[in-house]
């Protein structure tokens, strides 16, 4: 068994941002090993972990075996250009929960996110970036590759987000045992699993 080290969010790097660099370790296809699962395999992330201490970043920022982006190494990303947020399709990744929920965040308050392939070019020229995890909710990136994203800090949609999200968070702990279960037994909409429930 590997056990990948646990990174507590340092309070200078919430005001600093994260510094990503791209590593040569790919995420591969479910036929190998699919990443959806969080399962206790987690080689390709420790080795992507140890390549971001090798670069000296916060992240590793890793592709899929056809170059497209799709997460780092503990964290999901996110990239924002013009007023769209732009997520990485669910192929050959973890699918975080605070990843998916910021994405219904984004969608109940307007913001339009787009579940789609996209390059590094598109990250180099994104107006904004930001990773979500348990952790850090979401977390602002300045640099991808030693290139600065944007104007270097956060952004106004990464904020607006963070700000929705920390108030999605406050409602949510604060609901009563019986509105709890209540929800848990009311029927879900999975499509955005793939799941069509009737």
């Amino acid at each position: 068994m590997i056990i990948p080290e646990i990174k507590a969010v340092s309070p200078s790097v919430k005001t600093r941002g994260l510094r990503l660099a791209t590593t040569w370790v790919r995420r591969g296809p479910p036929d190998v090993k699919d990443e959806q699962w969080n399962h206790i395999s987690k080689a390709t992330d420790v080795q992507a972990c140890i390549s971001a201490n090798v670069m000296h970043v916060d992240e590793a920022l890793m592709l899929d075996l056809r170059g497209f982006v799709k997460t780092c190494n503990s964290v999901n990303f996110f990239i924002v250009r013009g007023d769209e947020v732009w997520a990485p399709t669910k192929d050959n990744q973890m699918q975080g929960i605070t990843r998916q929920k910021t994405i219904d965040v984004c969608r109940a308050n307007g913001i339009v996110v787009r579940e789609l392939d996209f390059s590094l070019t598109e990250v180099y020229g994104a107006d904004e970036a930001f990773c979500t995890g348990t952790f850090p909710s979401q977390m602002h990136v300045t640099e991808v590759d030693g290139r600065r994203i944007g104007d270097g800090n956060c952004g106004a949609i990464t904020q607006k987000i963070q700000e929705l999200y920390s108030e999605f968070v406050r409602r949510d702990v604060e609901r009563s045992c019986e509105e709890i279960l209540a929800d848990i037994a009311a029927p879900r909409d999975l499509t955005h699993l793939g799941i069509i429930t009737k």
